[in-house]
């Protein structure tokens, strides 16, 4: 089976509820839809939405804590969010959403211009100019 593709898709379908784990300032967990760990030298947490969809002030925060303090660490690291207009009950290719923003250099930009696949090709990129060994 290639990498990357759901093995237990039944378990996949189930949800975790948080909302036991009301934390300090009514704070919840929040979920990852993706992430790629480059050695422990750079690291890309993606969120999908789709394109209608509510996007929640906490999980952006959680998203600039964790990019800011990887940073800080002398790594690299960025967030993105990419949206999708895929119908309930059909999968979500991912590589072909379109980023809709991503937290890049400690602020939020618009992209809206390339899949997925080519954001994190062009991440990938920079991560290499930049030295990181990925």
């Amino acid at each position: 089976m290639p990498r990357g593709v759901i093995t237990f898709r039944q378990r996949a379908l189930q949800i975790n509820d948080f909302s036991g784990l009301v934390r300090h300032r009514n704070i919840t967990p929040t979920d990852i839809d993706g992430y790629l760990d480059y050695n422990g030298v750079a690291f890309l947490f993606m969120e999908g939405k789709h394109v209608n969809a509510k996007r929640s002030y906490g999980q952006r925060r959680s998203f600039e804590n964790l990019c800011n303090a990887i940073i800080a660490g002398g790594r690299l690291a960025c967030a993105l969010i990419y949206t999708h207009e895929v119908p309930v009950g059909e999968d979500i290719d991912v590589s072909l959403c379109i980023v809709d923003e991503a937290y890049w250099c400690g602020k939020w930009v618009k992209d809206g211009k390339r899949t997925v696949k080519e954001f994190i090709s062009a991440y990938e990129d920079y991560a290499e100019y930049q030295g990181f060994k990925i």
